[in-house]
């Protein structure tokens, strides 16, 4: 039989390296807002560029990037991103392992970073 249907073996498509999200905001404090992202994964990595207005004046723009790492029971990762409006850049970091969870942020306030041990 010549089927076109994907064996059950077969692997699961790739997901596509761009997506574009839209969303609209409707708070109950009367205020709108509308958000829209723009990202591309790469192999280890993601890259985005997104902007959010509000309708009392708020807007804001952001673009930023994440590195991931995976190895055998071990994922580590990093991102940095940067916001206008109140302008700062952050760089959580965060390190998996198999039953614990480590993360390190840093503030933009320049305050030392903290390590944070939690279960999963």
């Amino acid at each position: 039989m010549n089927g076109t249907g994907a064996a059950a073996n077969d692997p699961a498509p790739a997901p596509p390296p761009n997506k574009l999200t839209f969303s609209y905001y409707d708070f109950s404090s009367g205020k709108e807002g509308v958000d829209i992202n723009l990202r591309h994964t790469f192999k280890s990595s993601t890259a985005w560029i997104g902007g959010y207005r509000e309708n009392s004046g708020f807007d804001q723009a952001r673009v930023g990037y994440q590195y991931d790492y995976h190895h055998n029971w071990l994922t580590f990762t990093h991102q940095s991103d940067h916001q206008t409006e109140v302008p700062s850049w952050s760089a959580p970091t965060q390190c998996k392992t198999l039953d614990r969870k480590f993360a390190t942020r840093s503030s933009d306030s320049g305050a030392p970073a903290s390590i944070m041990p939690s279960r999963i």
